[in-house]
């Protein structure tokens, strides 16, 4: 009798080990997929960030600004903003 319950244990203990196994090989997969989906976004994110820091670069606006029209200013006067305030208030 003894036997017999020693024997339904020890069966029923390899079926869970067994089980178990399982369970964490699949886990292994899913985990091993999730690491490749991170890698993969990462290399996305370097990526964009290498294509914004090209289309972004001086030079590039420059170009853009050159061919939307815009001009850099020839003659600069600074103002001073008490200057300013001041003739307002004398009108």
């Amino acid at each position: 009798m003894k036997t017999k319950i020693l024997w339904i244990t020890n069966l029923s203990l390899l079926a869970v080990v067994v089980f178990m196994g399982i369970e964490q090989a699949g886990m292994g997969a899913e985990l091993a997929k999730m690491e490749r989906d991170t890698h993969l976004v990462n290399e996305n994110i370097h990526k964009i960030s290498e294509t914004i820091l090209i289309t972004s670069s001086s030079a590039k606006l420059d170009t853009s600004a050159v061919e939307l029209g815009f001009v850099k200013p020839q003659n600069i006067i600074y103002i001073d903003s008490n200057d300013v305030l001041t003739s307002n208030l004398l009108r």
